[in-house]
């Protein structure tokens, strides 16, 4: 039986934008290499998130703030948008606007000198953190300040939405601005958005020999102990929770191959403190499949305002023939359904068949770079599709030798 979460994520939603908490449109650029800079600005940060155009929780600062601890290196900034209050309600600034940046190889000298988004190996969505009643004027003061104070040529951004509000304002600018973008790479992966209650999703989007399977199996490992499924959500069972995930993340193959975040200590060491800090804000939970009380298999999702993250999932590799991880993944279904989450990423490659195969619909992502200065900045951009094919082809020459 599912253990009822003892907080409900309704206190959790965005709320609305008091009127004496708008910003001026004045703003100011500046770009944060300091941990303690990032951690003094966290309360205006999280109003950040829950008035930003698209919320996302790879940039929330319970989870990029760690990330930057054990990550970053010196070529990583943290990019903020800054403005007065526009009723004089406070002498300190409104965050506008957030995106982490480093500084991109210099492949073709000056033709792509530029600033990209940092993505490190944990982040599974680089969508600037943009507030929703001045989006488009704090992009047009990044892209602004980037060209004449940075002297980047162009902004490459990774893993951001293509669709929503966020497209809709980066569509805006990027015409208001007359450039035209170089789009690399377009992309879905499964996400979830309840229906009415949890029958109604299974019998839409799960097919039959997939519930039928799961239920054959569930059977047979019900033979081996007793199975119970338990959500955990708070601070006191984070030690414990840790241990268990990077336990069983490393017994499989992820473990054999090196790559399991047990394996590697700034992996170890951030989702730790990752974990620490969000199980305390009430931000995650690890959803855990137990057979006679031990875990087979977790699920840690991220939450807030309604809207979850699917960040990392772990089985136990020596019970594979029962698909523990699938059992969670089902289970989880139901668990989105009582906690009433709007909207729910999956994280997951776009061929991740497993996940694919459950979760009914999907989001769009794409890469690009956006010109953002002169003659030489849209010229750059525009031969960059050139510069793609001559790669390819020499690297298609290079494998046929």
């Amino acid at each position: 039986m599912i253990q009822k979460l003892t907080t409900s994520l309704d206190a959790d939603r965005r709320i609305s934008t008091p009127i004496d908490d708008s910003p001026r449109h004045e703003f100011s650029v500046r770009l944060i290499d300091s941990l303690e800079e990032l951690e003094a600005l966290e309360d205006a940060w999280q109003r950040l998130m829950d008035t930003a155009v698209h919320r996302n929780l790879m940039f929330d600062p319970d989870f990029l703030i760690p990330a930057f601890k054990h990550f970053a290196d010196g070529a990583v900034q943290v990019l903020i948008v800054e403005a007065p209050y526009r009723n004089g309600f406070s002498t300190s600034a409104v965050l506008c606007g957030l995106l982490p940046l480093k500084k991109q190889p210099n492949r073709f000298r000056s033709l792509t000198s530029g600033h990209e988004t940092w993505i490190h190996e944990q982040c599974f969505d680089g969508t600037p953190l943009l507030r929703d009643d001045c989006a488009s004027e704090v992009l047009h003061a990044i892209c602004d300040h980037l060209a004449t104070q940075e002297k980047t040529i162009s902004l490459r951004l990774d893993t951001v939405s293509n669709e929503g509000r966020f497209a809709e304002v980066l569509t805006n600018v990027l015409r208001e601005r007359h450039v035209s973008p170089f789009t690399r790479d377009s992309y879905t992966r499964a996400c979830l958005r309840p229906e009415f209650d949890a029958e109604t999703y299974f019998e839409k989007h799960v097919s039959k020999s997939v519930a039928k399977t799961q239920r054959r199996l569930s059977r047979r490992l019900e033979e081996r102990g007793a199975v119970s499924l338990t959500a955990y959500r708070d601070a006191d069972s984070a030690t414990t929770m840790i241990e268990h995930f990077l336990r069983l993340e490393a017994s499989g193959w992820k473990g054999e191959s090196g790559t399991a975040l047990k394996c590697q200590t700034a992996n170890r060491e951030f989702f730790q403190e990752m974990v620490e800090r969000c199980l305390s804000k009430e931000k995650l939970s690890f959803l855990t499949v137990q057979l006679d009380g031990q875990p087979i298999a977790m699920l840690c999702d991220l939450y807030s305002g309604g809207i979850g993250y699917s960040f990392k999932t772990a089985f136990d590799d020596s019970l594979r023939e029962f698909s523990p991880g699938m059992m969670a993944e089902l289970r989880n279904i139901e668990y989105m359904h009582d906690l009433g989450i709007e909207f729910m990423d999956s994280c997951a490659m776009p061929e991740n068949q497993t996940i694919n195969r459950i979760w009914g619909q999907r989001r769009r992502f794409q890469n690009l770079t956006i010109p953002l200065g002169g003659p030489l900045s849209r010229l750059s951009v525009a031969a960059m599709p050139l510069l793609k094919e001559i790669r390819n082809s020499l690297r298609r020459r290079n494998s046929s030798k």
